[in-house]
């Protein structure tokens, strides 16, 4: 099999293979690769064009480390609300219960005032 030069970032059969670099890879699976990631064997890699190439991966890093970030701050912010949420949620439960006991004291006081009127209308 022919060795290719690597002309952008390659992941072929597993391994990770950096601009310049040479891959062993038939040439059915070259062909589809050749002028934007692989140069056919004995062809020179074009300086600028590795400069180029590695400028877009720069790049795109650069990108992805802004995304990592963003990502990052969103899931901070998203665990402040589940925490507020859950605040929220138990001051609800604890409101439905003093509203639950409440309403319990009021039957058992409205029913001892009709018990005491039924008792002095006798």
């Amino acid at each position: 099999m022919p060795k290719y030069k690597v002309k952008s970032p390659l992941n072929h059969d597993g391994k990770d293979y950096k601009i310049g670099g040479e891959v062993t890879i038939t040439e059915e699976q070259a062909e589809p690769l050749l002028g934007h990631t692989l140069v056919r064997p004995g062809e020179v890699l074009d300086q600028k064009q590795v400069a180029q190439g590695v400028a877009a991966v720069e790049s795109e890093a650069l990108r992805l480390q802004e995304l990592r970030e963003q990502l990052t701050a969103e899931q901070l912010e998203l665990q402040a609300a589940q925490k507020k949420l859950a605040e929220d949620q138990a001051l609800a439960l604890t409101g439905i219960e003093l509203l639950k006991t409440d309403r319990e004291q009021l039957d058992a006081d409205r029913a001892a005032f009709e018990k005491e009127k039924k008792a002095a209308t006798k």
